[in-house]
């Protein structure tokens, strides 16, 4: 049990508050602000130093506790008439379900089969390091290692949300962190592959979309290897989905539909954010353009109060369970953060930019040379090298053509531009400029929080396109993909296998 399971006995008059006035719209409305107020004011007094992680858990608890209302309320629409709606598209479509479920099973079964490759010649060694990724530190906290350095600051519920899956598998003896990392991949993948086809409105398209994504290089090695990544994308892409499910039909005469509803955009915020904290911005452009006068005031605190209290909820059951999982905002920690910051010098940002158009636009899909390096702490490990082969310079050409062409399809097409596209290009430009300030010395190792994008733009273009001759470009990169990455996997795992006997080795 973690250090904030006693004051789980608040939420106890919470629930019977509830139960007593579950149709007061007032208490629906009001008592979600007063959590958030009350969150914020915690959170405020913890990174200034005047609260301590103690206080803060009991503040949080009582913010989580204001999202009761509106989880009762949605609770009853789930059931009675969400769940019905969504299992009966299902049944009508029997043949794109397996096409979905199929890639996504052989998704999750080649991350899990790279991951245990790569764990048999690393074997979550903190002296030997992957991309600069902090693998084994995250096992550790969720297994509840309460040693570690909080991490609730950037990834407020993944300890949550992994763990608790990781606890659950290993409880049927299955190799569960894993196993677990390759299904959440997985899953990223058939979310992205639904939203393919809202977007371009062909299966084809859609699973090739699908699975070029799924091949990507920052989503196979970060499906393969246990950390926030993989996770983090599958928040990512869920948010955008819910806003492609609201988009204006393509179909002649379909009319627009109904703005987004809170009990459907705010729990995809609440896993996304929850991941990562820096999603939050692609979450409120998510919230804006599916809706009608989102600038209202009230409707927007509405959003904001209900995203607020869901985090609260989350972060007080990790707080109870898992020993890791305290929020601290104690300025030493939120210090910490600071070393990842840019260098501000005319030759860093000079860096800076070239790093960032590296990892974002080359490295996050197109898989370069591994080689043996060190990260900034000085431990040795695989770091991304040069594209020094054909195949691979091949690959970066053929992808950088697909993106241009794709863009220049939406620029000259008003009907590829709509709310979903307005939420990719405002989460491309958000990431990008972040990473010029922020982690530009490894951009490779946050690319699950943007690679989606790439392809997300890539579909709007190919919308505009016939299918065939569209449908036909993708499957030459995904062959091409297949093949560049393959062998990328493959030289990482012989490199793997060089410096766990050696310490060194090369390309």
């Amino acid at each position: 049990m973690g250090p904030g399971a006693a004051w789980l006995i608040l939420w106890v008059p919470a629930t019977v508050l509830v139960l007593l006035w579950r149709r007061d719209r007032r208490l629906a409305y009001f008592v979600p602000i007063a959590g958030t107020t009350l969150f914020c004011a915690g959170l405020t007094l913890s990174a200034i130093g005047w609260l301590g992680p103690s206080g803060l858990a009991a503040i949080t608890t009582i913010g989580g506790a204001a999202a009761f209302p509106a989880l009762a309320a949605w609770a009853r629409a789930y059931t009675s008439g969400d769940l019905p709606t969504f299992l009966s598209r299902l049944r009508r479509r029997p043949g794109w379900v397996t096409s979905c479920v199929a890639l996504a099973l052989l998704a999750a079964a080649g991350y899990y089969l790279l991951g245990r490759a790569i764990v048999e010649r690393w074997g979550f060694r903190d002296d030997l390091t992957l991309f600069d990724s902090d693998a084994p530190r995250y096992l550790r906290l969720i297994a509840g290692g309460a040693g570690e350095a909080p991490v609730a600051h950037k990834h407020p519920a993944y300890v949550l949300l992994a763990g608790s899956a990781t606890r659950a598998l290993a409880a049927v003896g299955s190799p569960a962190p894993l196993v677990v990392n390759a299904a959440a991949g997985a899953v990223a993948v058939l979310l992205a592959t639904a939203y393919f086809r809202r977007v371009t409105g062909s299966q084809v398209l859609a699973v090739l979309l699908g699975a070029a994504l799924g091949l990507s290089t920052g989503h196979v090695i970060f499906g393969a290897i246990p950390e926030t990544y993989a996770w983090s994308a599958m928040g990512l892409i869920l948010m955008h989905l819910v806003l492609a499910g609201r988009e204006e039909s393509a179909q002649p005469g379909a009319g627009r539909q109904s703005p987004a509803r809170l009990r459907h955009v705010v729990p995809a915020a609440v896993l996304a954010v929850g991941i990562t904290l820096t999603h939050l911005l692609p979450a409120l452009f998510c919230y804006a353009l599916g809706q009608r006068g989102w600038w209202r005031w009230r409707r927007l605190l509405r959003w904001l109060a209900a995203l607020v209290t869901g985090l609260g909820l989350l972060l007080t059951l990790q707080n109870a369970f898992f020993a890791s999982g305290r929020l601290d905002l104690r300025p030493q920690v939120l210090a910490a953060e600071k070393r990842y910051m840019a260098d501000f010098s005319i030759a860093g940002m000079r860096e800076a930019l070239l790093n960032v158009f590296r990892g974002v636009f080359a490295e996050s899909v197109v898989a370069p040379c591994p080689r043996p390096g060190r990260d900034r702490d000085g431990h040795a490990g695989v770091q991304l090298g040069a594209y020094s082969d054909a195949l691979s310079r091949i690959c970066v050409a053929f992808w950088w053509l697909l993106l241009a062409g794709s863009v220049a399809a939406v620029v000259m097409s008003a009907s590829a531009r709509g709310p979903t596209l307005a939420a990719v290009v405002l989460g491309l430009v958000f990431v990008v400029t972040l990473h010029v300030f922020y982690g530009n010395t490894h951009v490779f190792l946050f690319s699950c929080t943007f690679t989606f994008y790439l392809f997300a733009v890539v579909a709007h273009g190919l919308r505009t396109l016939p299918h065939r001759p569209a449908a036909l470009a993708m499957a030459v990169w995904v062959g091409l993909c297949t093949l560049n990455n393959g062998r990328f996997c493959a030289r990482l795992l012989e490199l793997l296998r060089i410096l766990g006997r050696f310490g060194e080795g090369a390309c």
